[in-house]
């Protein structure tokens, strides 16, 4: 008999930050974003998810969420993973997180580093602009394959985003696929904008910015952006 705690991480040790890492980079090993991301180099996809589960450790106000498989007779096992931090794009991170960030810059090839400095890092930073009025944003969520379809992932977002809600916060992520738009909306989300990432290896990729709460006065013009692509 198994069962699945949902733990809340507050001060992540770094065995914590290993096992989202871990996780993260099994659950995506694969997808076309890590492969862009990566130039497709594996010895990358743990630099790349430690930098990301370090912003939410070094941040104050970032959580930690993971989900623990408790299997009878086994260790226990982290099957899911979700990371908030405060969206706040003139924050100055952390030394670790910086250096993390410049050492994998260092190490893509000077093509996808070129891809990531002149097509990813432009529109994805306008998109996160749009809405910056006590937001969480959520870096990353991910689940086993052999754990989905449990309701893990929507007991992994919804905790923070209902105590918090309350309290008067709004929420936003990104996502790539209208499968995971789909389940977004399910959980009460909703598009707000797209754009496209041009010149990826295999192609343009769709970022879909997906928002919950938000009045219509607390978007900032930024300039525009690609219109909303209706699922």
């Amino acid at each position: 008999m198994s069962s699945i705690e949902i733990r809340l991480i507050e001060h992540p040790t770094d065995a914590d930050i290993d096992a989202a890492v871990r996780l993260l980079a099994c659950v995506f090993k694969g997808e076309h974003v890590l492969e862009y991301a990566t130039g497709g180099n594996p010895d990358l996809y743990d630099l790349y998810f430690r930098g990301q589960m370090e912003e939410a450790k070094f941040d104050s106000d970032g959580r930690l969420y993971l989900a623990v498989s408790h299997e009878d007779g086994e260790e226990e096992r982290v099957v899911g993973a979700a990371a908030w931090t405060v969206s706040d794009m003139s924050r100055m991170w952390p030394e670790a997180v910086q250096k993390l960030a410049s050492e994998f810059d260092e190490r893509l090839e000077p093509h996808v580093r070129d891809w990531w400095h002149s097509q990813l890092v432009p529109p994805v930073t306008a998109l996160l602009c749009q809405h910056t009025n006590r937001v969480w944003h959520l870096k990353y969520l991910g689940v086993l394959p052999n754990y989905r379809r449990k309701g893990i992932g929507k007991a992994l977002v919804l905790p923070l985003r209902d105590q918090a809600k309350a309290e008067g916060w709004n929420f936003s992520l990104l996502t790539q696929t209208l499968d995971n738009v789909r389940i977004y909306e399910s959980w009460g989300f909703r598009i707000d904008r797209t754009t496209i990432i041009t010149g990826g290896p295999s192609g343009d990729i769709i970022a879909y910015l997906m928002i919950d709460g938000f009045g219509t006065d607390q978007r900032r013009d930024n300039g525009p952006l690609d219109p909303v692509v209706q699922t």
